[in-house]
């Protein structure tokens, strides 16, 4: 008898689990669609980390013409609270604004603006022209200085850096420079260096931010490489590398040593690149294509985290249309990051482009934060 008694607890244990498994799944996933793919949204289920984002929007010129002084490179800077409520626009001129980034010690912002590099406070306020004709400006770990890209008089785009708050420019490399990043404790930099022309490579190397000692990294297999990003312990260095008939991730020591691809399974796709660690240093992001160049086949590009430890079972969080692609790619922490994703109007003349930004974490979720189809290039900034 007891046993019977027990057997029958359990069924309905079981059925009650059932039944709010169910319900759960009912209430708690939403499914939406963006030009036609689907995008699951774990709606009551998605954490999101306490902080403040930047982002670039056309927002408050959506409606506005050239009558009334707006280009379509016409943009604004804002900030809001993460989970979209609040935005407030921080620059009030009607230029085009790119790469907004907060410093590390989250009192400052640096920003282009028609091609000149500023700096302003949190707030919005204490406007500076830094450098001119600067882009993709970097701060430090410590918030002390910024590298740039500023074309040279050779006519290259070559690296520079600056204190934070002005003075002299120090010219840290002289030839090609396309992507870069400090490392995690401000004494070093790794760049991609070269591919001036189509038929040309580019190749890593990491520098001391002084401008010395600069020591170049193994490739892979192809000696085309790009998109390096520091492991947050400083240890490694992931990248991808282009055999002109696919694209590989791998990761390598900081001194050259122990070149590693990542087993990745064939299924998602031959262009796998740009890696970006995770700030535990457990996971890797990165973008997937079926077919390259994306831009002249619009293919679809999609956003994939794999444990480094467990490369064989990646997690996919978009499964885009083509003329869908994700934008930008920022981790908030160990387990979420900040994702714009963009879609081309493939039938219209002009090819009109809409952007808005998710939060997508490392089980595959994504929230949409951001509705205005105009916004883009994500910031994050934790909550002290």
């Amino acid at each position: 008898m007891a046993k019977n008694k027990t057997k029958k607890a359990s069924s309905k244990m079981s059925d009650a689990k059932k039944k709010k498994l169910i319900l759960a799944l009912i209430i708690g996933i939403s499914v939406i669609t963006i030009g036609g793919s689907l995008l699951y949204w774990f709606v009551l289920a998605y954490h999101i980390p306490e902080g403040e984002i930047l982002f670039i929007s056309k927002r408050d010129f959506k409606d506005m013409g050239e009558e009334e002084g707006v280009e379509r490179s016409t943009t604004s800077i804002y900030k809001m609270k993460a989970g979209g409520s609040e935005p407030e626009r921080l620059t009030d001129e009607m230029s085009a604004f790119d790469n907004p980034t907060w410093s590390p010690d989250g009192k400052k912002i640096a920003y282009v603006g028609e091609q000149d590099i500023f700096t302003m406070s949190s707030d919005g306020y204490s406007k500076r022209k830094l450098i001119i004709d600067g882009f993709f400006p970097q701060w430090s770990p410590d918030s002390k200085k910024i590298i740039f890209i500023k074309e040279a008089p050779n006519y290259d785009n070559n690296l520079f850096v600056v204190n934070s708050d002005g003075g002299r420019i120090t010219h840290l490399v002289k030839e090609h420079v396309t992507q870069m990043e400090w490392s995690p404790d401000g004494k070093k930099i790794v760049f991609t260096k070269g591919r001036t022309g189509p038929n040309e490579q580019a190749v890593i190397f990491t520098i001391k931010s002084d401008g010395s000692d600069e020591t170049a990294l193994p490739s892979g297999e192809s000696g085309d490489a790009n998109s390096p990003s520091w492991s947050p312990d400083g240890k490694k260095i992931a990248f991808s590398s282009n055999d002109g008939k696919g694209m590989d991730i791998y990761t390598v020591d900081s001194n050259g040593k122990n070149l590693k691809k990542l087993d990745l399974p064939k299924s998602l796709g031959k262009w796998r690149y740009m890696p970006k660690w995770s700030p535990d240093g457990k996971s890797i992001a990165f973008l997937v294509s079926t077919n390259a160049p994306w831009y002249k086949q619009q293919a679809p590009i999609d956003l994939v985290v794999v444990d480094v430890k467990k490369t064989k079972k990646p997690v996919k969080l978009t499964y885009l249309d083509k003329g869908e692609f994700i934008v930008d790619v920022e981790w908030a922490d160990g387990k979420n990051m900040l994702v714009s994703i963009a879609k081309t109007d493939l039938h219209s003349e002009e090819k009109e482009t809409i952007s808005n930004i998710y939060w997508g974490n490392t089980k595959g979720q994504l929230k949409k934060i951001t509705d205005t189809d105009s916004d883009i290039s994500p910031s994050w900034k934790p909550a002290k």
